[in-house]
């Protein structure tokens, strides 16, 4: 998969996206990142912002966020028209240690790979090489 021009962080970890965002810059300095806390605000910046001007984009979604998780955001994500959701690369970046997780997102026709908490160079590497 060629590297996409916009990573989306959503996770209530702000240390997690805070890592993520770190390997993301040093693997791809030139990279544009929006990180969110809060998965509504991700949402309402998806809707507002980019479905206007879909460029490819990788999201690193966590599971278990209080506010709304994971699986939730994948609902708000599946009623995204078709050209908007075609530019999209959906990751499940979690520290879910439940077997059922993995099982599910291997499952979901949106999620690309589930991945393990934290990211790191070599996962993104293994994405995204050219």
């Amino acid at each position: 998969m060629q590297r996409p021009q916009l990573f989306i962080l959503i996770d209530d970890e702000e240390c997690s996206n805070k890592i993520s965002k770190a390997f993301i810059k040093k693997l791809y300095p030139d990279a544009a990142i929006a990180d969110f806390i809060s998965p509504l605000q991700a949402l309402l910046y998806i809707d507002n912002e980019y479905t206007t001007h879909p460029i490819p984009t990788a999201i690193f979604l966590d599971i278990n966020m209080p506010e709304m998780n994971g699986w939730q955001v994948l609902e708000k994500l599946q009623e995204l028209q078709l050209p908007v959701k075609a530019c999209l690369a959906i990751f499940m970046l979690s520290s879910s240690i439940d077997p059922k997780d993995k099982q599910k997102a291997e499952e979901h026709p949106l999620i690309e790979d589930y991945i393990e908490k934290p990211l790191s160079k070599e996962v993104l590497y293994s994405l995204f090489s050219e």
